[in-house]
């Protein structure tokens, strides 16, 4: 056997084993992404923010866009940039506290905001297990502090 076509069955074995031993057991780099569903939350965060006027507002304005392990991490060449939705939901003086910083911040000239919060998990409805809404609320946030 020629010393390139053995390096060539090499590699090839190698790339073969690699691949079944991701497929048949566990993730294993490069044959798996970062870190996929492996340590997936139990609930996630639903957020919306409206203007008195009835537009929509930006989550990542407000610094409020979900971030949690499927979105790719920022070593990897993408910054999701600060935020307070970690996929738990907000008690409402931590949400008004700091709507209050970024209205300041970003020089809105909003009285208040809507915020529709929607914690999504798990549910067990007629004996079956699913996921859905767990709990909703709407707050109006009042921007400017009470004279």
């Amino acid at each position: 056997m020629l010393p390139e076509t053995r390096q060539l069955a090499f590699a090839a074995a190698f790339c073969a084993v690699n691949v079944c031993c991701a497929l048949a057991f566990v993730d294993l780099y490069p044959f798996s992404t970062m870190p996929m569903y492996s340590d997936a939350k139990p609930t996630a965060l639903e957020l919306e923010v409206w203007t008195p006027a009835g537009e929509r507002f930006s989550l990542r304005a407000l610094g409020l866009h979900s971030l949690d392990v499927h979105n790719p991490h920022p070593r990897f060449g993408w910054d999701s940039g600060p935020t307070l939705n970690h996929g738990v939901p907000l008690a409402r003086d931590v949400l008004t506290r700091h709507l209050q910083a970024k209205a300041r911040e970003l020089g809105l000239d909003e009285p208040y905001l809507e915020v529709v919060q929607a914690a999504i998990g798990p549910l067990e409805r007629d004996g079956v297990e699913t996921v859905g809404v767990r709990e909703r609320t709407r707050w109006r946030i009042e921007l400017r502090a009470p004279r």
